[in-house]
């Protein structure tokens, strides 16, 4: 009986959020929106989608939300609300990279102008700068996992060579290839001129070495 899942499902949503897991209360929310009319309340059920989606603080779940229900609603809540997050936490390339996202999924969202801004201000940032390096990585594939931790190493080693500098010194600028080697000259290309970097690090595979360098040698 409709009436008798609803509160199967009300019950379950009440005990996956004890366990924050976010990824099933929001499929539950869901599933349980598609429920015939006058058994639920679509626009409550909207409302908490919205609550759970806010109050939550793992970008990485919000990921996963995205990818469950992509280019719709809670979908596009979920990656702008991620991207929030990245950028609360100074982790900058992955709030560019959700913003970039969410730009290309929802051209005509009510966010889209925020997300612009938000671009337009990392980029801003970076770039008043005195000194920028640049760091070209492979963030889709196989090679992920190790992108990931060669930023998060990259990211701790410029904290540290911060340390006793001025504000606006040092500034990090990140761009994804996408793992695609061929890829790699026009990324280096990209950062040199929209960041003036003075430096490239990487790559992230040996056979990309000669790539890498004769490109910056050429700048």
């Amino acid at each position: 009986a409709p009436a008798l899942r609803r509160q199967a499902y009300d019950a379950l949503i009440d005990l996956v959020l004890q366990e924050a897991d976010v990824v099933r209360a929001v499929k539950l929310l869901v599933d349980e929106r598609a429920l015939p009319d006058g058994v639920v309340e679509p626009e409550a059920l909207d409302s908490r989608l919205r609550e759970v989606i806010a109050q939550s603080d793992d970008p990485t779940a919000l990921e996963s939300v995205f990818e469950a229900f992509p280019g719709r609603f809670p979908g596009d809540l979920s990656l702008f609300r991620a991207a929030q997050l990245y950028g609360g936490r100074g982790e900058g390339f992955h709030q560019e990279r959700l913003l970039r996202k969410f730009l290309a999924v929802f051209p005509t969202h009510e966010r889209t102008a925020d997300a612009k801004i938000q671009l337009e201000t990392n980029r801003t940032r970076v770039r008043s700068s005195r000194y920028v390096i640049g760091l070209p990585l492979p963030y889709q594939g196989d090679l992920q996992p190790y992108a990931t931790s060669i930023l998060r190493g990259v990211q701790l080693a410029i904290e540290q060579g911060r340390t006793g500098l001025p504000d606006q010194f040092l500034g990090l600028a990140v761009k994804d290839y996408g793992g695609d080697s061929s890829r790699i000259g026009a990324t280096i290309d990209e950062l040199i001129k929209e960041y003036r970097c003075i430096a490239v690090l990487g790559p992230v595979l040996s056979r990309e070495m000669s790539l890498l360098a004769s490109r910056t040698q050429q700048w």
